[in-house]
């Protein structure tokens, strides 16, 4: 983690890209909690302290264990960690088990407690900063599991582990980001190598501008191309009119999103109204990830994904409804 006695002072810009908080939230916070309560430099903006940054990212686990903002801002960081370590009770309608904190942001429910035995020895490498021996590690399960049971049974709880980890204090903020950016690369190798089929449905892939992360979306285009759907990656932070704008463009029939738990709740639903609303008519918006809106009250007329296991079901359903034959097998 970042050092706390250290000097360095972050701005709201880096403190963003940091921790996946909006720099609207921070302010949101620091007006109705009085945190996080920056200083203010020479020029007047606003500056974070180090640790600071630390309990920001705590906050960060636990609104995508599906805490409410008011009830934890508010608390300090050894109530935080505290939180962290607790099990985490599903909501009624979602897998029924009890899972610990959700550590992937945007990413839900398929394979979520993992087999120890291969988790294990990743984790240990990360931890090791054996970069190398992790990196080969992932490519032999790639290899032994193929693409679809690598994301669902390893890619999915072996990030939150991860998280989870770093939440404990066991791994450093780089080696998460290490891992992410090491998992991102051999993920988009493996969608590069699947035989592009080219069917129905046409998909766009995107964030809209509140969110930042991208690898749940990355791990749904996996899964998606397996499925012979075209995919068009438009990568995090897109605001509504570039999206619809894209999706006119290729003639997309579904355009998918996904929305971690960061964002306030009234942020994600304005900005799914804006983009259902500017959409092409007959493009479907596919939503998935962490947010709790998406479970509690969804926006109307949107498909929610509850978990990338069902990403095959949901294809194999929109092509009976539009009439397409399925994927040859």
């Amino acid at each position: 983690m970042i050092p706390s006695d250290g000097p360095v002072r972050l701005g709201i810009a880096a403190v963003e890209r940091e921790t996946g908080l909006s720099k609207d939230l921070l302010r949101v916070w620091e007006r109705r909690y009085g945190f996080p309560a920056p200083s203010r430099d020479a020029f007047g903006e606003r500056a974070y302290p180090a640790d600071q940054v630390d309990r920001l990212h705590l906050l960060r686990r636990l609104l995508d264990a599906g805490h409410r903002p008011g009830r934890v801002v508010p608390l300090p960081a050894e109530r935080l960690r505290a939180l962290l370590e607790a099990p985490v009770p599903v909501p009624v309608g979602r897998a029924r088990v009890v899972r610990r904190t959700r550590a992937a942001a945007g990413v839900a429910g398929v394979g979520e407690r993992g087999d120890d035995r291969m988790l294990g020895p990743l984790v240990d490498h990360l931890r090791a900063n054996r970069v190398d021996a992790l990196q080969q590690g992932l490519r032999q399960a790639i290899v032994g599991m193929g693409l679809e049971r690598f994301v669902l049974d390893l890619c999915v709880p072996l990030t939150r582990r991860v998280g989870d980890e770093w939440a404990r204090g066991a791994l450093a903020i780089y080696q998460e980001h290490q891992y992410s950016e090491l998992l991102q690369s051999l993920l988009r190798a493996e969608i590069a190598r699947v035989p592009r089929a080219g069917l129905a449905p046409q998909i766009v892939l995107a964030t809209l501008p509140m969110e930042g992360h991208g690898l749940g979306l990355l791990m749904a285009e996996a899964l998606l191309v397996l499925e012979g759907c075209s995919c068009l990656p438009l990568g995090t932070r897109l605001p509504a009119r570039e999206i619809a704008a894209a999706a006119a463009a290729c003639r997309a029939d579904v355009v998918a999103v996904s929305c971690s738990a960061a964002p306030a709740a009234t942020q994600v639903t304005s900005a799914l109204t804006e983009l259902h609303a500017v959409l092409p008519r007959g493009t479907t918006l596919w939503v998935g990830g962490s947010h709790p809106v998406l479970q509690r009250r969804p926006p109307p007329a949107t498909v929610v994904v509850a978990s990338l296991g069902e990403i095959r079901g949901l294809v194999g359903a929109w092509r009976a409804a539009a009439g397409v034959p399925d994927a040859p097998t």
